[in-house]
């Protein structure tokens, strides 16, 4: 049995996007292509390869499917079962009425969750933190809301902290608005404020290593610790402030059309840029021998991203980069 390879689906993937999205299919059409799909993409979550044959209906009955755990063999069917049964009745003659919006919204969202599941099992691996890669953190802005608040609901739900906390409540206002980020605040008020918050210590070490250097003592950051002592405060500032008007309700980009642009444009995962960016710190680490301090200092004063997990974090890189470029591919530019 061979693992999943992105490289044997890139054709595959190119033409099921351009008919299911852009030449004017039917709802029938569309749900159908999405049904076809989706299973490209439970081949990558499940790496499953070309030489097993496979189906949605297949993959609970799958050994990589019983290897998960039990939440994310849960989340992983619900989102499948969004999908499955319109997308069989799209593809057979038995179902002869026309679609509903409605049955072709629920196998989109259905999609969404997929879409998601990628970037869950991303950050279930590299825990989303406080220090979590400026690149990475930055990159994953770049998707539509909806999949960054899917995945972040998930997060939030099962393992919360400030920064996914943070990063969940801007995907509200994002997808949806501020309104429905401020009920959403109330609602989870008293756990918002249980949530660890940094002490000085640990705040001047996200102010120094993720802070961009203003003058010799000053650093500009996006998450103001200094200024709150809670998360629920810190967050209440962050919906009221009129900075975050910037893309409510998904104005500069709700899908993966719009947000191309910003994607090719902004993108600094790439496989190119990781590799040099490998090799560079290698010949950093030989130039001071190996003297990890030296080679901190190195970095700082040259106002470089230091790789925290040393070449592990060029792995965490990678990764991120690749999920990227799957979920881009195929999908065309609005400009």
């Amino acid at each position: 049995m061979v693992n999943f390879n992105i490289l044997e689906y890139e054709q595959m993937i190119g033409d099921l996007i351009h008919d299911t999205f852009y030449i004017g299919l039917t709802k029938r059409g569309k749900i159908k292509g999405i049904r076809q799909f989706s299973e490209v993409i439970v081949r990558k979550i499940l790496n499953i390869g070309s030489d097993t044959h496979f189906t949605l209906g297949k993959a609970e009955h799958m050994e990589q499917f019983k290897k998960l755990s039990e939440n994310r063999r849960i989340y992983l069917k619900v989102s499948i079962e969004k999908i499955r049964p319109l997308g069989n009745d799209g593809t057979h003659t038995q179902h002869t009425e026309e679609f509903s919006n409605d049955e072709l919204n629920q196998v989109k969202d259905g999609l969404f969750d997929l879409y998601a599941y990628l970037f869950i099992d991303y950050f279930l691996k590299y825990p989303m933190n406080l220090l979590s890669p400026t690149q990475v953190m930055r990159d994953f802005s770049l998707l539509p809301p909806i999949i960054r608040y899917k995945a972040l609901k998930y997060l939030y739900d099962s393992e919360a902290n400030l920064q996914i906390a943070n990063r969940y409540c801007l995907s509200i206002i994002k997808t949806f608005n501020k309104l429905t980020a401020l009920n959403w605040l109330e609602n989870e008020k008293s756990k918002l404020l249980q949530l660890y918050y940094p002490n000085q210590e640990e705040a001047e070490e996200y102010y120094i290593k993720r802070g961009v250097p203003v003058s010799a003592t000053q650093f500009t950051v996006s998450i103001q610790l200094w200024k709150f002592d809670n998360v629920y405060d810190l967050l209440l500032d962050k919906v009221t402030d009129s900075r975050t008007d910037k893309n409510e309700s998904g104005k500069l980009y709700s899908n993966f059309e719009q947000a191309k642009k910003y994607y090719e444009n902004n993108n600094v995962l790439t496989s190119s840029n990781i590799e040099e960016s490998k090799q560079y710190y290698k010949a950093v680490k030989n130039k001071f021998s190996n003297d990890i301090e030296k080679v901190k200092n190195y970095y700082r004063l040259n106002n470089l991203y230091f790789p925290e997990n040393d070449e592990r974090t060029f792995d965490e890189f990678r990764d991120f980069g690749e999920l990227m470029e799957f979920v881009f591919m195929g999908r065309s530019r609005n400009n």
